[in-house]
């Protein structure tokens, strides 16, 4: 009885703190309350502005492993991401998740000050946090791939050697 009591607690002090993120009409919602603007700039990337239409956020998708249209797969080396950059900072971060849970991410850092500026020592604490680790992971491969075609010959070949 008292498991179960538990789980009930746990579950709904789960669904009470925790906040829904929606982007409706190029209006952002946090628990039904518009927070801020965003415009989605082609297929997946989105420009995130203030009360007063100021861009402050631009986050973009990257792709980098052609054969996959998933955010999500976990079998490449070289994943998509997006990378988040703060306007007016030189700050960015990279992250595998969808914009809405990228601004939830955002949100709950609390990296606004009432006139959404930018609170730079929360914002500091977020790039430390989630850093730029895909992108060093291209700058740091720098393996070439060769693909050479060659046709079948007539006959056998034989090497020995080199």
């Amino acid at each position: 009885m008292k498991k179960i009591l538990l789980g009930a607690l746990l579950i709904v002090s789960c669904f009470a703190f925790g906040q829904k993120i929606k982007i409706k009409k190029n209006i952002v919602f946090v628990d039904n309350k518009e927070w801020l603007f965003a415009e989605k700039d082609n297929v997946s990337d989105y420009s995130i502005y203030d009360n007063s239409k100021n861009e402050i956020i631009f986050i973009k998708y990257i792709i980098q492993d052609l054969t996959s249209n998933m955010i999500f797969n976990n079998d490449s080396n070289n994943p998509n991401y997006f990378r988040v950059k703060f306007i007016g900072t030189d700050k960015t971060i990279e992250i595998r998740q969808l914009p809405e849970d990228i601004l939830k991410v955002i949100y709950k850092a609390n990296i606004f000050n009432s006139d959404f500026s930018f609170n730079l020592d929360k914002l500091n604490i977020l790039v430390d946090k989630y850093g730029n680790d895909f992108s060093k992971r291209i700058k740091n491969n720098n393996q070439t791939v060769i693909i050479q075609e060659s046709r079948p010959r007539n006959g056998f070949n034989i090497s020995l050697g080199k």
